[in-house]
């Protein structure tokens, strides 16, 4: 295969250089690289392990990263830049894996899901569970999530956990991978489309700071990681097919990889844009065909390993490849959750309904989402973004004004014959991926429509438009930043807060002495009691047994203090 450097790429001919720093580009290029093959390579490794009896540990995530170094600087090869890269790029990945520890730390999961099965699932690994031994018995739930769940989330934070003995950090990897998401489309901006480095900058920040990322990163939900390897995919692909560049290739599988080990909607996603971008590059050059296909041939062997558990584990069982929320023993994972505004409505309402709400959580048992006009922000909205995964309006309460206004500056474009080829042909690839889910109407299951009216302004960034469609274009990017900033301002402000007050309320409770505290589903609240210096019993208890009973801040854990311990007072938040 005939190999070229992203410096070598077409992107930096014609004065480009001049106009665009090609370091900055190489080495935001190579840290995406760098970090999503570090994690494909340690998914592999800590994948071995268990599968020859051993379990977690340090050398897994040392040796990966070490590994994913050759690998870029190997696809770099030939490159008079590939030195000075790799050390940038090293240099640049190691300080955003500060970043990220520093953040997962400060901040505590106080989120369902996070505190219950996934908590678990991360615990189980710490303690020497093995996935590849067999199953978790009773295979009900939640023991049914973690036996056919895809785990690369829950192996890289119980890794982490392992090694550095604190079980927030494990949320690090949400961090490391929203830089990426942000450093990969910094680079398709420069490469594919020739952008100013300030409007590529713009463009990569609004790419990291998804509203499906944005609120989940305190958190242990998966979601966010989806976002970000979508968008990791995404670009390098266009890089790949732009510049041909094996940097770029590398990003691609490497995030196809990752996708597939992360979530069910993972793999369906990472194979129809892997599909997407071999039958575009066989058509740009058909020759090419072994090149293109190996984002496919990516998630291929990614479902072998180590997405052997589930994907490959439930087949030789006869179930679903997808068991168990599809196949004869489906388990209904949304009718309990979905808002009774969508009780018996389509598909097309239900997305079209969620996308015109307000920001609302829009529970089963809560006020759905009201409808509203675009560009409406109301104060309600505020607390829908505290939520990880908010039901209606999950992208933001300026979302469906910023697809408003990427329709009509689209029109505009058209009109004035200025749209290439790559737009349309981006955006039926985009939509296509949303609109291929039937439940499209929850942003945590879509994130991908972000990028929609975030690619729309990319590529008509430089287009030649009359004066209206300069207007729009500035008003479109200011409604996405405002969108952004909302979002990710909001959701990490109250779970600072909210961390401030469970660690006082956890030091309280470790004041007052040995509690009782029953066998919990809420082994995420349990686990930052634990951290937090409480000492307990495990055992069941009733009022008359305790002088005082708490329930932990966010959780549904209730923890005694014995009625014959010393008087103290715990502050029930």
């Amino acid at each position: 295969m005939e190999r070229t450097t992203l410096q070598e790429s077409g992107a930096l001919k014609a004065g480009q250089a001049d106009r665009v720093g090609p370091t900055l580009v190489g080495t935001s290029t190579y840290m995406a690289a760098l970090a999503t093959t570090h994690l494909a390579v340690w998914l592999v490794l800590s994948s071995l392990w268990l599968a020859v009896g051993g379990s977690l540990n340090g050398i897994d995530i040392g040796l990966a990263l070490l590994l994913a170094i050759f690998l870029c600087s190997w696809s770099e090869r030939g490159s008079p830049a590939v030195v000075s890269n790799t050390i940038a790029g090293v240099a640049a990945l190691l300080l955003v894996w500060v970043v990220a520890f520093v953040y997962a730390m400060a901040l505590d999961d106080l989120s369902y899901d996070g505190q219950t099965y996934h908590s678990l699932a991360i615990i189980k690994l710490r303690e020497g569970w093995n996935p590849f031994g067999g199953l978790l018995l009773p295979d009900d739930p939640p023991l049914t999530w973690l036996n056919h769940y895809p785990k690369a989330p829950w192996i890289w934070a119980a890794g982490i956990d392992a090694v550095f003995g604190n079980f927030q950090a494990g949320k690090a990897p949400n961090v490391v991978l929203a830089f990426a998401a942000g450093a990969a489309v910094f680079s398709a901006a420069s490469v594919v489309t020739r952008l100013p480095i300030w409007a590529c900058f713009v463009f990569g920040v609004l790419a990291a700071a998804n509203p499906v990322a944005s609120v989940q990163m305190p958190s242990f939900y998966v979601d966010g990681q989806l976002a970000s390897l979508l968008t990791v995919m995404a670009a390098g692909g266009l890089m790949w097919l732009r510049s041909r560049s094996a940097l770029a290739l590398l990003i691609t599988c490497s995030a196809a990889f990752c996708l597939v080990n992360a979530k069910f909607t993972g793999l369906v996603y990472a194979v129809l844009l892997g599909l997407a971008i071999a039958a575009i590059g066989v058509s740009m050059r058909p020759r090419r065909l072994l090149a293109d296909a190996l984002p496919v041939m990516a998630c291929v062997m990614a479902i072998a390993w180590p997405g052997y558990t589930p994907y490959l584990n439930n087949m030789m069982n006869d179930d679903h490849i997808f068991h168990p929320v599809m196949g004869k023993r489906p388990i209904d994972i949304l009718s309990h959750i979905t808002p009774v505004a969508f009780d018996g409505q389509s598909r097309w309402f239900k997305f079209g309904r969620s996308l015109a709400s307000e920001t609302a959580n829009a529970c089963r048992n809560c006020e759905s989402g009201r409808l509203k006009l675009p560009f409406i922000v109301r104060a309600s909205e505020a607390r829908g973004a505290t939520f990880p995964d908010p039901r209606m309006g999950g992208f933001g309460p300026l979302f469906s004004g910023a697809l408003l206004l990427a329709a009509i500056l689209l029109a505009i474009a058209v009109a004035s014959k200025a749209v290439s080829a790559v737009l349309p042909v981006s955006l039926v690839v985009l939509v296509g991926l949303v609109l291929i889910n039937p439940e499209a109407w929850w942003a945590r299951y879509v994130p991908q429509l972000w990028l929609v009216p975030l690619t729309v302004a990319l590529f008509l960034q430089n287009a030649a438009l009359p004066s209206l469609g300069r207007v729009v274009r500035v008003a479109l990017l200011v409604v996405l930043m405002a969108n952004a900033a909302f979002m990710a301002v909001i959701a990490t402000g109250y779970a600072a807060y909210s961390t401030r007050a469970s660690r006082a309320q956890v030091a309280d409770l470790a004041r007052a002495g040995p509690l009782y505290i029953p066998d919990t589903y809420w082994v995420g609240a349990l686990q930052r009691l634990v951290d937090g210096g409480v000492v307990y019993a495990k055992r069941d208890f009733s009022a008359a047994d305790c002088a005082e009973i708490v329930t932990v801040l966010r959780s549904n854990l209730r923890v005694c203090r014995p009625a014959n311990a010393a008087k103290t007072t715990l502050q029930a938040q």
